[in-house]
């Protein structure tokens, strides 16, 4: 008999433990119960959960106990060697990051009507769609001695507070009142620049110019549009407003730029590669926001994907398509209206 049989699913620590407490025979005997893979009668237990307590340790080996929950088949089985959670821990907790630091785990599944209980041991790893999947080591049910019986109850939300639905839907539309003044004041203002550019001698640069202050306007328009379309979904909507605040601060930026690095007595709207560098600066806030994003959610949101992508293309596109007759014949338009 090797030392591994010997031992059976229990390392040193554990048989130390045992021995000492006088307990060795009958936790050998324990042991036999314990599987390396989830029986069909324990996959069906653990689908119909509807929450799951995870424990692990995190880098300084502190354990932390976590709990997951969503509607029944969030968790289950793939096959009888990986469990799969399609769950998102809560704000503050550690989970994610303590996988990181060490991938073991151990999940607990209980039904406290029935005081059945199922554990399962091994190995996670985080999906890039944010699931936690479990390698299987070792698997077992447990009595249901010292669990209470419990009764489940559905609590169900408050309504929302009328003063406070109003409250908030008043300063909605006071929000979209200013966005819509920004668009239209914004496309005037570039408009207007063309014209002055147009006075001066510099039609053709101020028409190359004006893609860096509308193709911006157009991008923040878009993002409060969008924001505005999924108001109900507080993950998407937050994330498309910062989108859009951060889309239209490259302007602030460019002042200093200006200020500091423009030569003494230049006349006439600048290049239009100018404006790249203070978006770059801009758009590092998006990189943040992804940041944090990783530490709290194990996975940037797909709008800061999705949106700061488009954000640095269309940013990136601005001198190609200034420089196009497309570009020209449709800015030039616009200020032979205006004039």
């Amino acid at each position: 008999m090797s030392k591994d049989d010997r031992q059976g699913p229990f390392h040193s620590g554990e048989i130390a433990v045992q021995e000492r407490a006088g307990v060795r025979a009958g936790a050998t005997k324990i042991g036999r119960s314990i599987d390396a893979e989830i029986a069909p009668a324990a996959a069906h237990f653990l689908v119909q959960r509807y929450t799951l307590y995870l424990g692990t340790i995190d880098a300084t080996a502190r354990p932390w106990a976590s709990q997951l929950y969503g509607p029944p088949g969030f968790v289950g089985t793939v096959d009888p060697h990986t469990v799969r959670i399609d769950a998102t821990p809560g704000p503050g907790d550690p989970l994610l990051e303590n996988l990181r630091a060490d991938p073991h785990v151990g999940l607990l599944a209980i039904d406290l009507v029935t005081r059945r209980r199922f554990r399962v041991n091994g190995t996670a790893a985080v999906e890039p769609d944010g699931a936690i999947v479990v390698a299987v080591a070792q698997a077992y049910g447990n009595c249901p001695k010292y669990i209470q019986r419990r009764e489940p109850v559905e609590v169900r939300p408050a309504p929302p507070d009328p003063t406070r639905v109003a409250r908030h839907r008043s300063v909605g539309m006071i929000g979209v009142s200013f966005a819509t003044a920004m668009t239209i004041f914004g496309t005037l203002v570039a408009i207007n620049a063309m014209k002055e550019a147009a006075a001066i001698g510099m039609r053709n640069e101020g028409i190359a110019f004006s893609i860096v202050p509308l193709s911006g306007i157009a991008f923040f328009a878009a993002a409060f549009t969008v924001a505005v379309v999924y108001v109900r979904k507080a993950d998407v909507h937050k994330r498309l407003m910062m989108l859009a605040a951060i889309s239209i601060l490259d302007a602030a930026i460019a002042r200093w730029f200006l200020t500091f690095l423009a030569p003494p007595g230049a006349v006439g709207p600048p290049p239009v590669a100018v404006a790249i560098p203070p978006a770059i600066v801009a758009y590092l806030l998006v990189v943040v926001a992804m940041v944090f994003d990783w530490r709290t959610r194990g996975r940037p949101h797909p709008v800061y994907v999705i949106g700061g992508t488009l954000l640095l293309a269309l940013k990136l596109l601005n001198l190609p398509i200034s420089m196009s007759q497309t570009w020209q014949s449709f800015a030039g338009g616009m200020l032979a209206m205006a004039q």
